[in-house]
Formats: structure tokens, sequence, C-alpha cells
């Protein structure tokens, strides 16, 4: 199998396996006889296992294979979630679920380094792994439910674990990018000036710095945004949404067709990407999802929608080129942990973004969208002037 199909499809193991829990909950209280938040509280162990284990695995990720790693996190993922569909009682699912957490807490560290081994069209290919990721995301309860009504809760864990078990057992082609040694550079094409040499120089340093601190900023806002959007947008169109708040189901609907058209810009703006240069393509994204974000905050009925719709779509584009720029500043032998740390503050901040979304849910969310206006245009200020000092020290090449 194809390297790139082999992680691409993991994409969609790694985020599936995980959102199981809240659509097989369903079932589970009366296997339990507990109730569905006493149910559904079983995955919090898993999730934190996740977090936590995102720091072994960027520093097994930066010294050994990464395909070999790979298929380890396919297959313990996979017989992690077998194992939670033999789970006798609560507590053996919630311990299989923390299987499951400290399996797909390798993947990112992992993959996204394998991508970015060959710099070769490496937005449209990023944008291509973040589809797969939303595939799993939008399928996972449609599966889980499906399963469970035709046979029972068991094999929605089961059978997802199996096919996933069997994508880490399928032998891997040479094709794809390498996992030992350093990569080709992923700064070939647009973006072919190096932003961190291989010399750690005092300037080299001060470079690493300035493009980490504008990373985080962006990982910490679109973090901010996505959770955000993802948790409001149903809730938001039944309020705000003018015919889409006649009923649940067109909210629903509304709120997946907005999803859907996230990922077609994805492959856009990855692409374009590309052909151009990343950082005024990311310009760009910044100042229009911050200008959407504040009319959002102003408006309703059709206005508010296109608003809503244009601010999630640019959200989900964001991790492509996150991830890219991160790829193109980060040394090979570093990428690993610094997709993890990347991977930690996303899941740092998705604690503080419920309350954020309960606390202004009463005035039709008026005040999120403020907030995440106000803070994407924050992003923006951070990387127009991480440009300005670039292009003082001659240092612009990426600029163009």
């Amino acid at each position: 199998m194809p390297l790139n199909l082999q992680i691409n499809l993991g994409h969609s193991f790694v985020h599936g396996l995980m959102l199981l829990l809240p659509t097989v909950a369903l079932a589970l209280e009366s296997a339990f006889e507990a109730a569905y938040s006493e149910v559904i509280a079983l995955g919090l162990p898993g999730m934190v296992v996740y977090a936590l284990c995102h720091i072994p695995a960027g520093w097994l990720g930066d010294r050994i294979s990464r395909r070999r790693l790979l298929q380890v996190c396919l297959l313990g993922l996979g017989a992690s979630a077998v194992a939670a569909g033999f789970a006798i009682g609560p507590l053996s699912l919630a311990a299989a679920l923390c299987g499951v957490g400290a399996f797909a807490a390798l993947y990112h560290p992992i993959a996204l380094p394998l991508l970015a081994a060959d710099g070769k069209r490496l937005g449209l290919r990023l944008a291509i792994n973040g589809v797969f990721g939303s595939l799993g995301v939008a399928g996972a309860p449609l599966l889980a439910g499906t399963l469970a009504a035709g046979f029972d809760w068991r094999a929605a864990f089961v059978l997802p674990g199996l096919a996933c078990i069997l994508l880490g057992l399928l032998p891997q082609s040479k094709r794809g990018g390498s996992a030992e040694g350093p990569a080709p550079s992923a700064t070939a094409g647009p973006d072919s000036g190096s932003i961190v040499g291989p010399a750690a120089g005092p300037r080299s340093r001060s470079r690493l710095l300035a493009w980490m601190t504008a990373l985080a900023t962006s990982v910490i806002v679109a973090g901010f945004c996505y959770d955000g959007l993802a948790i409001a947008l149903p809730k938001a169109l039944q309020l705000q949404g003018g015919v889409l708040a006649e009923s649940i189901a067109l909210a629903g609907l509304g709120s997946s067709l907005i999803l859907a058209a996230a990922g077609v810009l994805q492959l856009f703006l990855g692409s374009l990407s590309d052909r151009i240069s990343t950082l005024p393509v990311y310009f760009g994204l910044l100042a229009l999802r911050g200008a959407l974000l504040l009319l959002a905050a102003q408006s309703e009925g059709a206005l508010f929608v296109a608003a809503v719709l244009g601010s999630v779509a640019l959200t989900f584009a964001d991790y492509p080129l996150q991830d890219k720029l991160l790829a193109m500043t980060t040394p090979d032998h570093l990428r690993s942990r610094a997709f993890a740390a990347k991977q930690i503050i996303g899941a740092l901040v998705a604690l503080a973004v419920v309350p954020l979304v309960a606390g202004t849910a009463e005035t039709g969310f008026f005040g999120l969208f403020l907030v995440l206006g106000a803070l994407t245009l924050l992003n923006l200020a951070v990387f127009a002037a991480l440009a300005a000092r670039m292009r003082r020290h001659d240092d612009a090449s990426i600029l163009r």
C-alpha cells in the first residue's frame, strides 16, 4: 500500500475510533444499567491519556523509524478498539479506551513528519490528510449507530478495530518519503528559502523563536475557533439561522453542509499554497476569517449563515497551512516533538472553550463570535509583525 494512503486512512481511523463512544453510549445505558452522563464519562480518562501520551510520542518519533511507529499506532489502536468491544463492565471499557487514546496520540507526531519528508506539493498533501481526518469525525456517529442498531454495541467497536488492524498489517510501499535519517527539505517550491538552517547560530535561534511564537499563537487561536464553532454551530444556526431555525433537523443539515464545504476549501487553499507561497495565503485566510466572525456577531438569517459558513470553512483550512508552516520551520530531527507540542497545546485550549460557549449562548453567541474574531485579528497582527521582521533582516524569501 502507498505510504501516503496508509497515513490518510489512518487519520480517519484515529478520529473515528476516538469518537465511537458518544454514539455507542446510547446503547450502553441499558447494557451497563447506567445514566448517559456516567457512560460518556468513561471516555474522559482516555482523553487525558491521549493528551499526555503526545509527550513520549514526540520523543519516539524523532528517534525511531516513523514507518514502524505508524504500524504500531494502527495495530495498537485497532487492538484497543477490539478490547473495548469485549469489555465486561465500565472499568474494563474505560481501560480499553485509555489504550485507544494512548495509541491515537502516536499518530500526529509520526504521520505529519512522514508527509513532510517529501516537500513536493506539501500543502495539498496535508490538506488531503485533513479531509480524511474530517471524514473520520463525520463518519464515526453514522458507523457506530449503524453497527449498534444492526448488531449490538460490541460490533461498533470490534469491526472498525479489526479494519484498523488490517490497515496496520498491510505492507508499506517505498513511496511517500523516508522515516529514517534527515528528510528532504519541506521548503521545496515557492517557499524555497530555508527558515531555520542547519547551523544553530544566534540569528537562526532568534528566527526559530519568532516562528514558534507566531505558530503557537495560531495553534491557540485556531483551537478556540475550531472547538468553539464546532460546539456552538448547531445551536447558533437554530437561534440565528433564519429558515434553519425551524427545526433541529434543518440545523443539523446546515451544520453538515458547512463542514462539507470546509473540506473543499482545505484542498483549494492547500493547493494554492503550493503554487504561490504559504504566508500570503495564510494572511488572507486570517484576515477574511476575522472579518467574517465579526460579521457573524452582528447579523442574523441568511447573512449570519453565510458568515458562519465562511468562518468554519476557513478554520478547518487553517490546520493544513499551520502544519505546512511548522514543517517548513522545524528541522526533520525535531518535527515529531514539534507536532506533539502542537497537539498538546490544542488539547489544553479545548478545556477553556466549553465555558466560553456556555457563557455566551443566551445572547445568541454574540460574545463568542466577537472574541473569536478579535483573537483571529490578533493572530494576523503577530504574523504581520513576523513578516516585517523578516523583511528588515533580508530574510523574506518565504513571503514572495
